[in-house]
């Protein structure tokens, strides 16, 4: 699983394209949905940064947060967010060879299933808030692509999850 895990975030841009995917994001997207909040969003954002850079080795996987565990899948939703609204000369763009409005589509698409992927891979029992954002990131993004049905699908696995998270933490 931690190998399959490692392949999945290799796949992320690299660190100033994300982070102006993300500025992206929350300039043209997130105003409006308000979905994420940005101090809480960089500080996880930050915290991974500094964890993927010291991956840990072979059976230590289970010592990063599960916040931080979900947070790839989460970030994948967010760039599939913003590509959707990336202006078209950007340096993102340009770096990641989108000539236009298809190949932004496409990376998009690829991105959101990657983290849906890395959900997968993680499971849905005993997730995170991340988890949960990472969800309401794809209903977004679902219904951004006229995928209504889905949308409400993954709407429901964030309902389900927050619920979930909620009974476990009144039970401690």
């Amino acid at each position: 699983m931690e190998d399959r895990f490692r392949g999945l975030v290799k796949q992320l841009p690299s660190n100033t394209i994300a982070k102006e995917l993300v500025d992206v994001f929350f300039s043209e997207a997130n105003w409006y949905f308000g979905v994420l909040e940005r101090h809480y969003f960089d500080k996880l954002h930050n915290s991974w940064h500094t964890v993927s850079g010291a991956m840990p080795t072979k059976g230590e996987f289970g010592n990063i947060l599960r916040d931080l565990q979900y947070f790839p899948a989460l970030l994948f939703q967010v760039l599939a967010v913003a590509l959707q609204y990336l202006p078209p000369n950007t340096a993102s763009a340009r770096v990641l060879h989108l000539e236009d409005p298809a190949a932004c589509d496409r990376l998009s698409q690829e991105y959101s299933r990657l983290g849906m992927d890395i959900m997968t891979l993680l499971g849905r029992h005993n997730s995170s808030l991340t988890a949960v954002q990472q969800d309401l990131m794809r209903a977004l993004w679902l219904k951004n692509c006229s995928r209504g049905t889905e949308s409400w699908y993954s709407l429901g696995d964030a309902i389900r999850e927050d619920t979930l998270l909620r009974v476990q933490q009144e039970a401690r």
